[in-house]
């Protein structure tokens, strides 16, 4: 199907949602498809600019737009529409001035996994799928409890998290309520296979991808649930706003072997991602680089080296430069990119 076709295709179902059931005061936005060699916007090929990066919302000609890159994977319509939909409401997000966004570039060096954390996550994962078969005000308070206590004794991770179930949980909601006017035997589908993947320890890294199906799932408990008005724009994510008023009390949990198992093997596949950059890459920056961009969405970090997929951004002068392909850093105690190595012609 040529990106026309796909286009309105798409287009065609979003037109027929209600947005005002998705989330309050949300609307729809103009949208691009693009692959490799072309980009459709508002239904016409356009010629893409450096902007056009991933599956995001982006100011393109003073506007605010979503846009998502094709592949071999998007054959269905309905859950393409509903991705769209996901991208249009981070445009919604910026428009709305939404602060809350977490800032990765410093996540990247200092979010930690550690086990204590995501053992507790796990349980907190499992009380969450019972709450959405059947809420239990009880069962809620101990869910409440094992979050009080991760964001006491682990408030840089907790944070994070937070803010990525905010921004991310919220419009992974929305995708999900949007497929659900599309086709409900699909919303059902997707929900069972949302429930299955986070009780599963090897899905509980990385974090961030994790935090959008909690999030979403979360924010539907809250919504449904709760007298917190989840949907209004405040300064605190909504998964510290719910403890604000809660006095829990530290709880002792046993650490889980294998989710000691799965950062050890996390790390272990970091460190071969940077050898084989290191063995088979170009090195193609030496010096001292200010970092701008990378992806984000599984980005990677083991001192002093960070990963990214598919593309990095960095500062050469008063310019941005863009590399694309997968690349392994040095960074230096700054955060600047000391030396970079690039894979342009296969992956990581």
């Amino acid at each position: 199907m040529d990106l026309k076709t796909m286009y309105a295709e798409v287009a065609s179902r979003i037109d027929a949602m209600d947005f005002s059931a998705l989330f309050s005061g949300f609307t729809p936005f103009s949208f691009a498809l693009y692959d490799e060699s072309a980009c459709v916007l508002d239904g016409e090929y356009i010629q893409k600019t450096d902007a056009f990066i991933g599956n995001t919302a982006i100011l393109y000609n003073n506007a605010y737009i979503a846009i998502w890159n094709v592949t071999s994977h998007d054959s269905d319509m309905d859950v393409l529409a509903a991705k769209i939909v996901h991208e249009m409401f981070h445009a919604f997000q910026h428009t709305q001035k939404e602060e809350r966004f977490p800032s990765e570039l410093e996540v990247l060096t200092r979010y930690e996994y550690k086990a204590g954390n995501l053992t507790m996550k796990m349980k907190e994962h499992r009380i969450l799928i019972q709450l959405l078969e059947h809420f239990d005000s009880t069962l809620f308070k101990t869910f409440l409890q094992l979050r009080a206590h991760r964001k006491r004794h682990f408030p840089y991770e907790y944070a994070y998290e937070s803010a990525v179930e905010q921004i991310e949980g919220t419009a992974n909601y929305v995708e999900m309520e949007a497929l659900k006017q599309l086709d409900a035997s699909k919303y059902d589908a997707l929900l069972v296979k949302k429930q299955k993947q986070i009780v599963t320890p090897e899905a509980l890294i990385p974090v961030r991808i994790m935090s959008y199906d909690v999030g979403a799932l979360l924010f539907n408990i809250l919504k449904t649930h709760s007298t917190y008005n989840v949907e209004r724009i405040t300064k605190a994510p909504f998964s510290q706003v719910m403890l604000k008023d809660f006095k829990g009390e530290s709880i002792n949990t046993k650490v889980d072997v294998r989710i000691n198992n799965v950062i050890e093997k996390h790390h272990e596949k970091t460190r071969k991602m940077i050898s084989k950059a290191q063995n088979k890459g170009e090195c193609v920056l030496q010096g001292k680089y200010p970092l701008t961009k990378l992806n984000v969405y599984d980005a990677r970090y083991l001192h002093p080296y960070a990963v990214s997929t598919f593309f990095v951004a960095y500062e050469d002068g008063k310019e941005e430069t863009m590399l694309y392909g997968d690349c392994v850093m040095a960074l230096d105690n700054d955060k600047d990119i000391e030396t970079l190595y690039l894979m342009r012609d296969e992956r990581l």
